[in-house]
């Protein structure tokens, strides 16, 4: 072990390889908050590309994420880093297409260019779709299931400030009304953190799954089988029931809120990016603490939480596209400050959730399974939404008032996100702690330790947060298969 590697490990108390992980997903999180955010939406739009076209790209990613389903057998012959690095490197090219494309923006036939983007982003999505069932059975293996939350938290800090860096330069580089030349520079930056990202993915063990036999394969009957056992298996059920609903309800609400805020509203596209980086550093001051939380209090409470913040926002969001009043840009920012805040929390919960609900056995398949469910929901929710969109903005101003199209998209949005809440109730688990105590350590003891630097804030609520810790609740001790 490298005496870099033992810093790591002794200072996270985590396995020394996983700093490799962190890494990877610095220089990812730069490539996909360009290549599929808010900076993708803005370059689509620019080449002139409709509602529908935005959200056709927007559930690219998700929607093909089902091609995972077909390389399960490849993931246990060749082992999760060599499929992970492979598709990385590979989908990093598929970007290069992009960067000269931008520079034709009005010399070619409009449908031309935006096809040409199109084509690229959907082999980049292809791509990453086939080997994205490597990483979370990945994690499984590499982490204890009492370090995972803490693991994850640390991602996501480390993602959100790599985010927040690539969304405050991409608003510097494009400022308010961008030449072309910006555009493509922006798509060679996510070129590059492309390839880094899968260098650093390069210095990580080879593993392979432990529950499968060497040489064993799966076919279309052993998938179905196992996708039959996981969704019998009732703790899983619920819980993915959940993250299936709740991410349908949300997929679409960022892509169309960058153009609701700028072509509604009218604000500019360096406004628009600026605004989006508040999303990121709410992330980044509460990822860790969502992280030791759900360790200790479990996934659910969090997801409670967290989700009722994100909800909070969709129907300020209705507010203003309803024109009830006109959005300051201090009160949007508080906004989008508040959803990464939440996003937090949820990502981390979700995914320790799934995992811990998930059958043991043949975990590789199980986690493929899911996403490719995840894939056909979150991947259609921004291509039904810019269908609606499409629909509804072709009736204004009559007999719809100016605007009403995204309030009408946003509302089908919180409904959603409430039926989700109202199934959370039937997630069990082994372990959870009153949400109250969750609400008190979130509005006091975070704060205070953020200020102080004193672990866990007053020493109050630390020891409530201990007392607490073996809470068990009536009927949440999980259920049997």
């Amino acid at each position: 072990m490298s005496l870099a590697a033992a810093r790591f490990a002794r200072k996270h108390g985590l396995p020394p390889e996983t700093r490799w992980l962190l890494a990877f997903q610095s220089c990812n999180a730069v490539n996909f908050t360009i290549a599929l955010g808010a900076p993708m939406v803005l370059t689509a739009r620019f080449l002139g590309a409709t509602e529908w076209q935005v959200g056709l790209l927007t559930g690219l990613a998700p929607f093909l994420a089902g091609l995972q389903l077909f390389m399960t057998n490849a993931v246990d012959r060749l082992g999760y880093r060599r499929i992970m690095v492979l598709g990385w490197t590979s989908r990093a090219f598929m970007l290069l297409p992009i960067i000269p494309l931008t520079l034709f923006a009005g010399r070619l036939p409009q449908h031309l260019v935006v096809w040409g983007l199109v084509i690229p982003m959907f082999l980049f999505a292809v791509i990453r779709g086939m080997v994205a069932g490597a990483w979370l059975p990945w994690l499984r293996t590499l982490l204890p299931e009492d370090q995972r939350g803490y693991f994850l938290g640390l991602e996501q800090r480390t993602i959100n400030l790599s985010a927040f860096a690539a969304m405050i330069v991409s608003g510097l580089i494009l400022g308010a009304e961008p030449a072309p030349w910006r555009y493509a520079v922006l798509f060679a930056i996510a070129w590059g953190a492309g390839l880094a990202s899968a260098w650093f993915l390069s210095k990580m063990p080879n593993l392979r799954p432990s529950e499968r036999k060497a040489g064993s394969r799966r076919g279309l009957r052993d998938l179905a089988k196992a996708a039959r056992y996981a969704f019998e298996y009732q703790p899983f059920r619920r819980a993915a029931r959940f993250v299936i609903v709740y991410s349908f309800a949300i997929a679409a609400v960022p892509a169309f809120l960058v153009l609701f805020l700028n072509e509604d509203l009218g604000w500019s596209k360096r406004e628009v990016l600026t605004l989006q980086a508040m999303s990121p550093i709410g992330i980044l001051f509460t990822a860790v603490w969502f992280g030791r939380v759900a360790d200790r209090a479990g996934s659910r409470p969090v997801l409670r939480m967290a989700g009722a913040g994100q909800l909070g926002c969709i129907a300020y969001w209705i507010l203003c596209a309803s024109h009830q009043f006109t959005p300051g840009y201090p009160d949007m920012a508080a906004a989008w400050l508040i959803w990464g805040i939440s996003t937090a929390g949820l990502a981390i919960s979700q995914t320790r959730l799934i995992l811990a609900s998930s059958p043991k056995h043949d975990v590789t398949a199980t986690m493929a399974i899911l996403q490719v469910t995840l894939a056909v929901t979150a991947g259609s929710s921004p291509v039904l939404a810019g269908k609606l969109l499409d629909v509804l903005r072709a009736m204004e101003p009559e007999p719809l008032p100016a605007g009403s199209a995204f309030a009408i998209t946003f509302g089908a949005a919180l409904l959603l996100g409430l039926l989700a809440q109202v199934l959370l109730n039937s997630v069990r688990e082994k372990r959870t702690m009153p949400a109250h105590v969750i609400i008190v350590e979130a509005l006091y003891g975070w704060p205070m330790r953020v200020v102080s630097g004193f672990a866990w804030g007053a020493k109050g609520v630390k020891r409530r947060l201990s007392r607490s810790r073996e809470v068990r609740l009536p009927g949440r001790e999980g259920d049997e298969q």
